[in-house]
């Protein structure tokens, strides 16, 4: 063979290389955002004192498939026929009875202690609601400006995108949602 051919073959085999180099890396990008980790920018105030308009936080997605939501942490979901994406706390389980009764949150009965709410107690009440298997029940620290559970109901396990970590933007007011 000659040596420009061979020169040829070298340089297709180097062209092929990288394109297999980014592809295999595409794909892993891909997999990452969609199973492990993705970042999401708070829109709005209803998560107020904890969230502010603009931060940006970083999600991890793993807790969904091993089930391990628990009441109190800061989730992303998506509400049934709504686009878009809502930072929420989680206030009730599957199994749980929910009710706002004299502007206080009850679970299962107790009156809630949260001091992570913008105000003290909520402008209107609630019947009880059981939460039902595969749901849970959601709802903004700024209580009386947040769409969440008390107006949605429920949002179901498959409509949840991951577990809020922490915040990483800006960087003055990066901190751990744990």
């Amino acid at each position: 063979m000659s040596e420009s051919g061979e020169k040829k073959i070298r340089v297709l085999k180097d062209v092929m290389s990288l394109v297999i180099c980014f592809a295999v890396a595409l794909i892993a990008a891909i997999g990452i955002r969609l199973f492990v980790f993705e970042l999401v920018r708070v829109d709005g105030n209803s998560m107020k004192p904890t969230l502010y308009d603009g931060q940006t936080l970083f999600v991890e997605k793993i807790s969904l498939h091993t089930k391990n939501i628990q009441r109190g942490d800061i989730i992303i979901v998506h509400y049934p026929g709504r686009s878009g994406a809502y930072v929420k706390r989680v206030v009730g389980l599957a199994g749980d009875a929910i009710q706002v009764k004299d502007g206080y949150l009850y679970v299962n009965g107790e009156k809630q202690e949260e001091n992570y709410t913008l105000e003290q107690t909520m402008n209107w009440d609630t019947e009880q609601t059981t939460v039902p298997e595969g749901c849970y029940y959601v709802m903004g620290d700024n209580r009386n400006d947040s769409m969440d559970s008390r107006s949605i109901g429920p949002i179901p396990e498959e409509d949840l995108i991951g577990k809020a970590l922490f915040v990483i933007w800006p960087i003055g007011a990066i901190h751990s949602l744990g």
